[in-house]
């Protein structure tokens, strides 16, 4: 109930707070940056549960 009241009220005044606003291009740019380094820590931890010998052999290319 309160969900449609919001969306049906004008947003000014304090209501302006409820207003839903999409991400800047900075905002993004954080957020993918983000991503990436999350990826790549997460890479340098699983490092550590695979053998070195599957490290230092080179991927062989599979046929489906």
């Amino acid at each position: 109930m309160l969900r449609v009241l919001l969306f049906i009220l004008p947003k000014v005044g304090p209501l302006s707070l409820a207003n839903v606003k999409g991400p800047t291009n900075a905002t993004e740019a954080d957020y993918m940056h983000s991503v990436y380094q999350s990826a790549a820590a997460l890479r340098y931890a699983l490092r550590g549960f695979t053998p070195l010998t599957s490290r230092l052999e080179t991927p062989q290319a599979t046929l489906c």
